[in-house]
């Protein structure tokens, strides 16, 4: 199995500003949680954890330790702001780290998506041009711009971070993200990465009240080929196994896929 959205952080060499807002999660998150956490002989891939702009570069080249160094860690996935002037120059660095596997820039709470397509739609082609993944991290009542954008590279490789974040507490705003979600399944380059549910649930009831629902919607629109398994630990954190649990939901002979399968198509190393 690969846990395809794992995250670490170390807080004594670099600055996570979001964290000071979250006294709940541990700290700091360095690699000797790898042990812990794959015991079962699980691979992860390490995302990017909101760091601080100026330490970009250096999270970046501490996963590529990680990746280089620990037989547990699948890849990694960096953190790129998309609209800067040098992105080539950028890719091009990270290309050159052992363990790369993709770029995120975090969209959940910017109005990037608003200006259709901008320099977002060229990034994304840029990104397709050298066949790297992007993780789109977006809030539900995102799903239709960033339909609108996806649109514009079709050929780019995209995985929708933690189903797109359903508002489970919203009857209304869940019945929204059925049909958004459904719509952005019609491109196929987007992929699903069925992660970050707990998070978006305010406890453990409502989380199985929902879990069921929401990962067979997401599944029935993506099909088990575009599907991916993530932990989201320890943002998410359920008490439970969440990888073995979603996957053991589906049906035997879609396992392989959304538990190893698509990840490794997808989250292609480039070293």
């Amino acid at each position: 199995m690969i846990d395809t959205h794992l995250h670490l952080w170390d807080t004594e060499r670099f600055t996570y500003p979001w964290l000071d807002d979250e006294p709940r999660l541990p700290r700091p998150l360095t690699g000797r949680e790898l042990d812990t956490r794959t015991t079962d002989g699980r691979r992860v891939v390490l995302v990017e954890a909101g760091v601080d702009p100026r330490d970009v570069e250096g999270e970046a080249r501490w996963f590529a330790r990680l990746a280089a160094s620990h037989p547990a860690v699948h890849g990694f996935v960096a953190a790129v702001d998309l609209t800067r002037e040098d992105l080539g120059t950028t890719l091009d660095a990270l290309q050159a780290l052992p363990g790369f596997v993709g770029v995120r820039h975090l969209w959940q709470d910017t109005t990037l998506l608003s200006s259709h397509p901008g320099p977002l739609g060229a990034a994304l082609g840029e990104l397709a041009r050298r066949d790297i993944a992007f993780d789109a991290c977006v809030r539900a009542g995102q799903l239709p711009a960033l339909h609108r954008l996806v649109e514009s590279a079709p050929e780019a490789t995209i995985v929708l971070d933690h189903l797109g974040k359903p508002p489970v507490g919203d009857p209304r705003g869940l019945d929204r993200w059925r049909a958004d979600l459904a719509r952005l399944a019609e491109v196929p380059g987007v992929h699903c990465k069925l992660s970050g549910l707990p998070a978006e649930c305010r406890d453990a009831g409502e989380l199985e009240t929902h879990l069921a629902g929401i990962v067979a919607h997401a599944v029935g629109c993506f099909g088990p080929g575009r599907c991916l398994v993530g932990s989201d630990w320890p943002v998410s954190d359920p008490g439970f196994d969440w990888c073995a649990r979603v996957v053991g939901m589906l049906p035997e002979q879609d396992r392989h896929a959304v538990a190893e399968a698509n990840a490794l198509t997808i989250y292609r190393r480039h070293r």
